[in-house]
Parts: structure tokens; sequence; C-alpha cells
């Protein structure tokens, strides 16, 4: 005849048996428990609140980029976003090709999700993405010596190129090309924002298109 257990035997039992099936089963969910952020390693620390070209040299300089609009809209779709606490509007790559001027880039709310067109020049957020700089060729002509800025463009489409965005010419410069070019002033084909019948220059003026200054063309 087989012995009963003891019952106070089986109580201690059963308790041990819960508690450390308890402990066990509460490390494990501990351990799954990684932030977003975690398990979406491709993006950067935070990199600072900086201009659109400013962000675009950073994360270059760190060997990155500067995310697509639609990275960061997935962003904050899986709520990797809300992990990030520096800040609100985040730069994105992604130009608006229907902006009035050119030099208008999208922006992300980390929060809402609210996506903004905004000139390159005013300061946002900052964080890289991607394992690989994405650098376009760009071909840039010799300098095509003086004239007014319709005389510029007319120019570089005769040479089928375009006269430069004042962000390629930011770009250049970031880039350490434009040492090369001397100390001369250059068109660019973006509006001004401080008057419309202006347009952007190399050194950050804005030129009434009647006087004369050097032209570079680019293209792709």
């Amino acid at each position: 005849m087989k012995k009963a257990i003891p019952f106070q035997i089986f109580v201690l039992f059963f308790f041990y048996f819960c508690s450390t099936t308890k402990t066990d089963k509460v490390n494990t969910i501990t351990n799954n428990q990684l932030t977003p952020e975690e398990n979406t390693p491709k993006w950067s620390a935070y990199q600072g609140n900086l201009t659109w070209s400013e962000a675009y040299a950073k994360c270059a300089s760190i060997g990155r980029r500067l995310p697509t609009i639609n990275e960061l809209t997935n962003a904050y779709k899986t709520d990797v976003s809300g992990w990030w606490s520096e800040g609100e509007n985040y730069w994105s790559i992604t130009e608006n090709k229907n902006a009035k001027y050119p030099g208008e880039y999208f922006t992300l709310s980390k929060s809402v999700g609210f996506v903004q067109s905004v000139e390159g020049v005013n300061n946002r957020h900052t964080r890289c993405t991607g394992t690989k700089v994405i650098i376009p060729t760009v071909i840039w002509s010799a300098n095509q010596g003086k004239m007014n800025w319709k005389a510029a463009k007319a120019k570089c489409i005769s040479m089928g190129m375009h006269l430069p965005t004042i962000e390629e010419l930011n770009k250049a410069a970031l880039s350490g090309l434009t040492k090369t070019w001397g100390d001369d002033d250059f068109w660019s084909s973006s509006k001004s924002y401080e008057n419309p019948e202006d347009y952007q220059t190399k050194k950050g003026y804005h030129s009434h298109p009647s006087i004369s200054l050097n032209v570079k063309c680019t293209g792709s």
C-alpha cells in the first residue's frame, strides 16, 4: 500500500512550484519587452536642432542619411518616434516639389504625425537613418562668367544643365567643393523668401536679377 504524501509537504511543494514558475515568467516577459527603438537599430541617436543643410551634413558625417518622409511617418505609426524625447518636429530628406519656392522639405511631428513643408533655413530636430549615405552623382560646369540671373538661367539650359538651387549650392559648400571656386558669389535658382523679385546667392544674399554674378551650372 502506497504511503500518502503528508498534506503539509504537498502545500509547501505547491507554493514553491507556483512561486518559481511566476518568477521565470516575469523574467521572460521583462527580457523581451524591448523598446521599439531598441528593436529598430537603424535610427541614430539625436543629432541636434539644425537647419536642413546642417542636418544633411551631420548625417553624412556619421555615415548615414536623413530619413525620407515615408520613413518618418512609419516611425510614428509604429510608435518608434514616441521614444524620441528631445524635440517635436524632425527633418526628412524629402523635398516639397510643389512648394512656391525651392528649398522646402517635409518635417514630421513625432507625437501626432503631422507632416509640414518647411524652408530649409529653419531649425528642426534631427535623427539619421540607414547604413549608407545616398550621394547622387552631381556634375558642375566651369565658371561661366558674370551675367544677370535671366542670362545665367538661359546659359545653363543651353548646356543641358540647370542653374543650381540654394540647397545644391549649400551641399557643394558642405562637401568642400566650393573651396576651389574662389571668393566670388554665384547665382542660385531659388527665389528670395524676403523679396519675391530677388534670388538667393551662394553667399546668402538676396539679389535683384538685374545685377551680374558668377554662374556655375549643375546636373546629374
